[in-house]
């Protein structure tokens, strides 16, 4: 099944409202909540890098999750399925250029990034 999220003034739904995400903008970073049903059911530090490629720009997300996590089942779908859906969307609603989306896990990228780029 293809989940398709879609941008509200307040965050991005699908399947009728049943998963819902919210973005919280950090200086280093964002932080993504997966509520379902109304329920948060999972909050994941997500960071983005953009690599040129020959159809358009790639766009590379490391969550701060394991990929054994990002298997976790959430009814019919994964949270790496909602995931990749939702950063799909996302891009599109963000004005981003038009790119593939590509994910990978990494439970130390938050500490990673902030090590970088600062707290």
């Amino acid at each position: 099944m293809s989940i398709c999220f879609e941008k509200s003034q307040d965050a991005w739904f699908a399947q009728g409202g049943k998963y819902e995400m919210h973005r919280e903008g950090r200086r280093v970073g964002q932080r993504f909540t997966l509520l379902v049903n109304g329920q948060r059911e999972a909050s994941f530090f997500a960071w983005p890098e953009q690599a040129p490629g020959s159809g358009g720009p790639e766009y590379t997300w490391t969550l701060g999750v394991s990929h054994k996590t990002a298997e976790t089942a959430v009814g019919f779908e994964t949270y790496a399925s909602l995931f990749t859906s939702f950063l799909k969307a996302y891009q599109n609603t963000t004005g981003l250029p038009l790119g593939s989306v590509n994910i990978a896990f990494d439970p130390d990228i938050e500490r990673k990034a902030l090590d970088q780029w600062g707290p």
